[in-house]
């Protein structure tokens, strides 16, 4: 009988001590947990995160990667003869399917790739009249249900876009990175995220008719709605009777 090197017990003491790679209970739990992990990464697929793609092929590589291993130790014992009971051996054999259908979900998970297209329109001048104003709103509104209308970031860029002048000079003076954009004239800045190309150039054909209309000096409807929604945030409106 062979026996190891140092202490001259017999190998077979070993084999019976040694414990099974993976229960039953611990093999249902790694597998129900990776199908959750699945839903989950399938769900962040849907929403289509921007850092999705490279995120979702780390975290397959891995879990393919411990399961490939879990599955490769239980078939190398089960050869050896390390496992010699039914009770040790079918939870092993269980695992092969079910770690690969986690593995195969994760691989057949289609990773969109995003195109992103930006756009600049440039503000007229007009004296006394405020362009950006009109285009952000009261708080902010005005531009925010442009953004969920179109499905276009809008951002308002170049001169006079900080509102205090003393630190917008001192930004742009020290060419601060990010504030790049102070050196341009005004403009809004239009962003677009897409699958292709012509998906992006539609959202941006959208949104900068939108914004055409209102770089208009006309005291309008738009205007009005305005006026009418900081009445109501300043609870200062009248309704007509």
């Amino acid at each position: 009988m062979q026996t190891n090197a140092g202490d001259g017990l017999p190998k077979a003491a070993f084999v019976a001590q040694e414990k099974p790679l993976l229960s039953e209970v611990d093999r249902r739990l790694f597998v129900n947990t990776s199908r959750e992990i699945c839903a989950l990464i399938e769900q962040q697929r849907q929403q289509r995160t921007l850092h999705f793609g490279p995120l979702v092929q780390l975290l397959a590589a891995r879990i393919a990667s411990a399961a490939d291993s879990l599955v490769a130790k239980a078939e190398a014992r089960k050869k050896s003869g390390h496992l010699t009971s039914a009770a040790d051996v079918t939870p092993h054999l269980e695992a092969v399917p079910s770690l690969s259908n986690v593995t195969s979900v994760l691989n057949g998970l289609s990773i969109d790739k995003k195109v992103i297209k930006r756009v600049k329109i440039f503000v007229p001048e007009v004296p006394n009249y405020n362009f950006i104003g009109r285009i952000l709103g009261p708080r902010g509104i005005s531009v925010r249900q442009l953004e969920e209308a179109t499905g276009c970031g809008v951002l308002i860029r170049g001169k006079g876009s900080v509102k205090n002048a003393e630190r917008e000079e001192r930004l742009r003076s020290r060419n601060t990175p990010g504030f790049e954009h102070l050196k341009e004239p005004l403009h809004v800045l239009i962003t677009a995220q897409g699958h292709d190309d012509a998906d992006c150039d539609r959202k941006l054909e959208v949104c900068k008719r939108r914004i055409d209309k209102l770089l208009k000096p006309e005291y309008d409807e738009f205007k009005r709605q305005q006026l009418t929604q900081l009445a109501m945030i300043n609870g200062t409106y009248t309704p007509c009777i």
